[in-house]
């Protein structure tokens, strides 16, 4: 049996509901749980586990403090504990059981009175007291009688005798919830403190703590994780007494969840997949559970569900969904992904449950999550990514080897659309470094990069994928244009030789005009008026078209050639050939009026 005591040094921070939240959890996956009730002063353990059919069950029930009364004023208690408890109803399909042991009927006078005449000090620290036995004795029966796999203990706040009990003497694990401001935090650190003192003056072992700080905003990076850190740091801060110091490695965050303001639910029972804050009692849970204990019954869940998966699908992803939901384990997040890829289901749904496999498991190497971003994420229509973080997909690419060119090529190209270049450029150099562009796709790298205006990663590429490039080029004048946008830009002249030497042309337009006059006169090529003459003659519809409205700082450079080279007939000659002659003037007028009077000539 595990004892968990949850404390909190002030109210108000969910600890309550997270007990209910987890001991539903527990239940749910087989396990038997007993509850108790030791916030004496402020019940309401028996509020969140119980519903108003059930708790009428409590109605002159005696529970903790009556347990406790009757052995203060020396009267004889049962044999048995189970006249102390009610059972708490599970669900349907439970495998477990939750064993509730409230603090009494808090709605009588007789309560209050008992609860007055407990001195607690004299209990536990006079001399001779049989208190720290008695407690100690509960928790032994509570093991007998019930054979619980946990037993979770909600304490009282602040600093008590009853408190103390439930912090010092009882747990094997004290989860304690905090609130991120000075009271709470110096409070709370005080107390954890004397607990270690305590329970090494009675050469006890040390309890693990498991602090949580409750009630986060939506989660805002990095100045969340900042401010966990802040929190570790100031709880491990040295003690006066060196002994006293706490060790904690890490700091756990519940959010706050706006629905439950309105009504409050044990969200472990719900279906919303979406809610942060069951993310979070997910993630604590998984500290608070050892994966041994719930993985035999989620594995057993999964291969029931599988037996049927192909015949009906549909019936088999709802129930994978529900276990996905309540589980940081890989399991039902690996069958339903494995669903999904074999019958081809709906892309956005594969890739949200894909996030949200990284999410829960913390695990970014499985081939399942990289053969879904293979098969799903792909640009739609306009070249829109679909939703899906770029921290994951990057995650996932880099922890399978950073090699797979077809999903770095989409993150680039998403990384771009999402503005943000640092990671497009960073995906590429890794392509780089590692030797894995495919040849026949180094093209497609490179306009990515020429597109981007990204030259100094274009001349990387070029350089490193030359002869590549060049067979491409030659039957891609398309491609050719951005490999010499590239080189303009660069303005390298042995790569540009380079590029003159194969004999390639770029495709017919103005720019491309206007850079290869430039790559042209930078090598003094002799036959540069005939090639520029060539590009020209083959000067498409919708370019001729542009020269009519372009603006002037656009066209200045291509006049500023034709002028040069005294190419106008030449250019009034292409108009004739691909249009009736009144057209043609009428085409020719327009471009003439368009052209920008600073141009040689005017």
């Amino acid at each position: 049996m595990k004892t968990i005591t949850f404390y909190s040094y002030k109210g108000g921070v969910g600890r309550t509901l997270l007990l209910a939240n987890l001991a539903k959890y527990l239940c749910r996956f087989g396990q038997k749980v007993f509850a108790l009730d030791f916030d004496l002063e402020a019940p309401g353990l028996h509020y969140k586990l119980t519903t108003p059919e059930s708790r009428k069950e409590l109605a002159g029930k005696p529970g903790v403090v009556d347990y406790v009364y009757s052995f203060v004023a020396g009267q004889e208690r049962p044999p048995l504990l189970a006249g102390y408890t009610l059972e708490v109803e599970g669900g349907d399909g439970v495998r477990g059981n939750i064993r509730l042991m409230p603090a009494g009927d808090v709605s009588t006078a007789e309560y209050w009175r008992r609860l007055a005449r407990i001195n607690w000090h004299d209990m536990v620290y006079s001399e001779g007291s049989r208190g720290i036995p008695f407690f100690l004795e509960l928790k032994a029966k509570i093991e007998t009688e019930f054979a619980p796999d946990y037993l979770l203990i909600d304490s009282r706040t602040g600093i008590t005798e009853i408190g103390g009990i439930a912090t010092t003497v009882l747990p094997d694990t004290i989860v304690c919830l905090l609130l991120n401001n000075p009271e709470n935090l110096e409070g709370a650190r005080e107390v954890l403190r004397s607990i270690r003192r305590t329970r090494r003056a009675r050469d006890q072992e040390t309890t693990e703590v498991v602090p949580v700080l409750s009630r986060l905003p939506t989660p805002d990076q990095p100045y969340e994780a900042d401010l966990l850190e802040f929190v570790r740091a100031f709880l491990n801060e040295e003690a006066p007494n060196i002994e006293d110091s706490l060790s904690l490695a890490r700091v756990f965050a519940l959010h706050t969840e706006r629905s439950l303001e309105k009504k409050e639910s044990l969200l472990i029972e719900s279906a919303d997949a979406d809610s942060l804050l069951l993310r979070d009692y997910i993630h604590l849970i998984a500290q608070l559970v050892p994966n041994e204990v719930l993985l035999p019954q989620i594995v057993s869940l999964v291969r029931q569900v599988m037996v049927g998966a192909w015949d009906d699908p549909e019936n088999a992803e709802k129930a994978l969904i529900a276990l996905c939901e309540r589980s940081t384990t890989e399991e039902p997040f690996q069958a339903l992904l494995k669903i999904c890829l074999r019958t081809k289901a709906d892309k956005i749904k594969t890739l949200d449950y894909a996030v949200k496999y990284w999410r829960m498991c913390g695990r970014a190497d499985d081939p399942l999550l990289m053969a879904a971003l293979r098969d799903n994420y792909a640009p739609g229509s306009g070249g829109q990514p679909p939703s899906v973080p770029l921290e994951f997909v990057e995650a996932v690419w880099r922890a399978q080897g950073a090699r797979d060119s077809v999903v770095g090529q989409r993150l680039v190209r998403a990384s771009l659309h999402m503005k943000q270049p640092e990671l497009a450029w960073k995906t590429v150099e890794s392509m780089l470094a590692n030797d894995a562009i495919p040849p026949a796709e180094a093209g497609q790298w490179l306009g990515i990069a020429v597109g981007a205006g990204n030259a100094a990663l274009a001349g990387r590429l070029i350089t490193r994928y030359k002869k590549d490039l060049a067979a491409e080029a030659r039957g891609n004048r398309a491609f050719s244009s951005s490999w010499l946008t590239a080189l303009v830009a660069l303005g390298d002249r042995q790569q540009v030789l380079e590029f003159l030497d194969e004999d390639l042309l770029p495709s017919a337009g103005i720019q491309s005009l206007v850079d290869y006059y430039q790559v042209l006169l930078q090598t003094e090529r002799e036959d540069a008026s005939s090639r520029i003459r060539q590009l020209l003659g083959e000067l498409p519809v919708g370019e001729i078209s542009y020269l009519q409205t372009a603006p002037s700082t656009e066209l200045r450079a291509f006049w500023g050639i034709v002028d040069r080279l005294k190419l106008e007939e030449a250019l009034q000659s292409r108009l004739d050939a691909m249009f009736p002659a009144e057209f043609a003037r009428q085409s020719w007028e327009k471009i003439k009026q368009n052209r920008p009077p600073s141009s040689p000539g005017d």
